[in-house]
């Protein structure tokens, strides 16, 4: 787990019960996933700290259960202050039912 050993922090806006951030980067634990509060604009940060990355590709897995991600942002900063949009996801369905 990635952010267990301080090479990136995660934080979110919100966390639902015991879904904490750090639960979706935890790839040895097929079962473990995070989950927000059902509010607008909730997010999920990934501060890869010092290192520069550059994103080429990423993926989102659903568990079955009812709740899907359907529209999402990915979005870049250097400084926190100042964010460039990197991708945009709208009404996305091909995740609905196709969890775990």
């Amino acid at each position: 787990n990635v952010h267990k050993k301080g090479i990136v922090n995660l934080t979110s806006s919100s966390t639902l019960g015991s879904y904490y951030p750090f639960e979706c980067v935890d790839l040895s634990d097929i079962n473990s996933c995070f989950e927000s509060d059902d509010e607008p604009n909730s997010w999920l940060c990934f501060d890869f700290k010092e290192k520069r990355v550059k994103i080429n590709a990423y993926s989102i897995r659903a568990y079955d259960g009812g709740c899907y991600l359907q529209s999402w942002s990915i979005d870049g900063s250097n400084d926190n202050k100042k964010w460039i949009l990197l991708d945009n996801t709208v009404k996305e369905k091909s995740i609905i039912g196709s969890g775990l």
